[in-house]
């Protein structure tokens, strides 16, 4: 008996989030710009008109910018529609940094936990705060000299972060742990006291 066995290979690259990838272009225009991008060509300007759902909705799964970013006179209190974003690569020379965030007067947090990005600027953000892992990782912030940078505050003081480990109790982590930073590891039985690290 003759069997024939037919394969089909569907090729896509998965991103994180079960998305498949898409490269998009950035022609100036928010609402020109295709949902679900991954990765974006072109300079990204949010300004105050534009609408934080339809931010979110344009952004939310975009880990690279091949240009720069400049978020400037926004009621945005937090980042978080770059929650993925991993780069930003800005060849423009008539952009003073990569990826600028001015003047937003209820901004509290970034929200990027895997940015990195060369040159920060931060300016005029009054209600911005940075965690010390974020201190860390943006080496290169450019503000104002009036510019104050504020050491975000959590439960109890500044905001506790901590790493989690594997194969240990409670994954790993200390009491009053407020931001985990990379992988979350909760296996075996020894996680009676979860909640209470979380």
């Amino acid at each position: 008996m003759f069997w024939k066995f037919v394969c089909i290979l569907v090729s896509a690259t998965i991103i994180e989030g079960g998305v498949p990838s898409k490269n998009c272009i950035y022609n100036g225009t928010l609402n020109a710009l295709e949902e679900n991008c991954t990765t974006i060509t072109g300079n990204v300007i949010i300004k105050s008109t534009d609408v934080p759902t339809v931010l979110y909705n344009k952004f939310v799964h975009t880990v690279a910018i091949d240009g720069c970013v400049q978020i400037e006179g926004t009621q945005l209190q937090g980042l978080d529609m770059f929650a993925r974003l991993l780069t930003v690569k800005c060849v423009n020379s008539s952009f003073a940094v990569d990826f600028y965030i001015g003047n937003n007067t209820q901004l509290e947090r970034l929200g990027m936990p895997v940015l990195t990005v060369d040159r920060l600027g931060l300016t005029s953000n009054p209600k911005l705060c940075l965690t010390h892992e974020e201190m860390i990782r943006h080496k290169n912030i450019q503000r104002a000299f009036t510019d104050n940078i504020l050491t975000c505050q959590g439960k109890s003081g500044e905001v506790k972060e901590c790493n989690s480990t594997a194969s240990s109790a409670n994954a790993g982590l200390i009491d009053g742990c407020e931001i985990v930073l990379g992988d979350l590891y909760i296996e075996g039985m020894d996680n009676a006291d979860i909640s209470n690290k979380l």
